[in-house]
C-alpha cells in the first residue's frame, strides 16, 4: 500500500471521524512535500523521509508528548524515555538547570514534526497489522507516569534523603 492509498483509505476516514477532511490534507501535504505520495508505507527510506519533514502542529506543540501518546505517533515511547532520563540527570547532577527548557524542546519538536511522527506511526502500524490501533487514554497515562514518576524520586532522592546538599 502506498501513501496516498493510506490517507485515502477506509481506516484513516474512520480513524480521523469528521475531522478526516482536515487531516487528510495536512497528511497529503507532508507526502508531497518529500514526495513519497508514491512509496510503499513500509519503504524505510520513505519513513526517514518523512520523520524530516516539518509541518506545524498547534496540536503537536501544546499538548506534546501526550498527544502524541494519545495518537501512538511514531517514536512516542523512545521521546518519553529520553526525555525523562535528560530531567532525572538534570536534578540530580545540574541542579534542575534545564528544568525551564526541557518542555520547551518537547513542544518545539512535536510543534515541527508532529504530523509527520502521527503519519509514520499510522503507517507502520498498517504495515505490521493491517490495522490502526485506536486513540488511548491509557497511553497518556502511561507517557505522564513516564515522565513524572522518575522525576518525582529523583527530586525526593536530592531534596528529602540529602536535604543540605
Amino acid at each position: 500500500m502506498k501513501y496516498n492509498e493510506l490517507i485515502d483509505g477506509e481506516e484513516m476516514q474512520s480513524y480521523f471521524g469528521d475531522k478526516y477532511q482536515k487531516w487528510a490534507m495536512e497528511l497529503k501535504s507532508l507526502t508531497a512535500k518529500r514526495e513519497i505520495s508514491e512509496n510503499d508505507i513500509s519503504d524505510k527510506s520513505a519513513e526517514k523521509k518523512l520523520l524530516q519533514t516539518i509541518k506545524f502542529s498547534w496540536l503537536g506543540f501544546f499538548l506534546t508528548l501526550y498527544w502524541a501518546a494519545y495518537h501512538n505517533s511514531k517514536q512516542w515511547l523512545t521521546i518519553a524515555i529520553v526525555f525523562s532520563s535528560i530531567g532525572v540527570i538534570d536534578t540530580v547532577f545540574l541542579n534542575d538547570q534545564l528544568a525551564p527548557i526541557l518542555p520547551l524542546v518537547l513542544a518545539v519538536i512535536y510543534g515541527m514534526y508532529g504530523k509527520s511522527y502521527l503519519l509514520a506511526g499510522k503507517a507502520s502500524e498498517y504495515s505490521q497489522t493491517g490495522a490502526f490501533s485506536k486513540p488511548s487514554w491509557i497511553r497518556v497515562i502511561a507517557a505522564l507516569a513516564i515522565i513524572i514518576v522518575p522525576q518525582a524520586i529523583a527530586v525526593y532522592v536530592v531534596y528529602e534523603i540529602i536535604p543540605y546538599a
